[in-house]
């Protein structure tokens, strides 16, 4: 089973790109991936229209049938209680799995006040975080997630997109004060399963292997 950990569905109005539900069908059929973890564009800064952007992936989700989850992604700078409401409807209604931080695009960094109140909601929904890494220095150096994972090391982190800047890929695989983030180096056209992302979802562990997913090809990778 292939399944595809960083996929976007909708428009986004920081980046100007866009996917439609077709477009990631018909690009899964081709390429025989099973399912995906499905996660919004930016929307505009809008409690309401992020709430129409996370409806619109669990329908999507919804008709996958098992084997496509949903990511929230909040803008951090909303009220508190307008990210904690959305986020455990999300969870609670909608059986999202995780929770995206975008630096870049939320102008957040995730070692502030709004960045860390994210991994603490986390928390308490038992969810993965994952931070968008590489391209937003300095708020998206890879770096900035140590302070959540120390204050937060029962919160499953991953950090992607990496290889998009080479100046903030200053993370260490495996340092001993961030046990709980998983780096990965996922990109565009590259993308890495999330074995603790996966668990999350309720999908059994892949014995040995991580499974990587290219809209050009497929590719086996060793766990390191």
């Amino acid at each position: 089973m292939i399944i595809d950990a960083h996929a976007h569905l909708g428009h986004d109005y920081v980046f100007d790109e866009e996917i439609t539900e077709e477009e990631l069908i018909t690009q899964y059929r081709k390429d025989h991936v099973d399912g995906a973890i499905i996660q919004p564009f930016i929307s505009r800064p809008y409690i309401e229209e992020t709430k129409a952007y996370h409806n619109r992936i669990a329908e999507f989700c919804d008709a996958g049938k098992g084997l496509f989850y949903g990511m929230a992604s909040i803008n951090p700078h909303f009220k508190d209680e307008e990210v904690y409401d959305e986020l455990k409807r999300c969870v609670k209604e909608l059986g999202f799995v995780g929770v995206k931080i975008t630096p870049i695009a939320h102008a957040v960094n995730p070692a502030s006040k709004d960045g860390m109140k994210i991994f603490d909601m986390a928390r308490e929904l038992k969810i993965t975080v994952m931070v968008h890494t590489g391209s937003g220095a300095p708020f998206s150096d890879p770096m900035m997630i140590l302070p959540a994972a120390k204050q937060f090391p029962d919160v499953t982190s991953t950090s992607g997109m990496m290889p998009m800047s080479r100046k903030c890929c200053r993370s260490d695989p495996s340092p001993p004060t961030a046990a709980t983030v998983a780096v990965f180096p996922m990109g565009r056209s590259f993308r890495v399963v999330n074995a603790r992302l996966l668990a999350t979802a309720g999908q059994p562990p892949r014995p040995a292997a991580l499974l990587a997913y290219s809209p050009k090809h497929m590719v086996p990778r060793n766990n390191p």
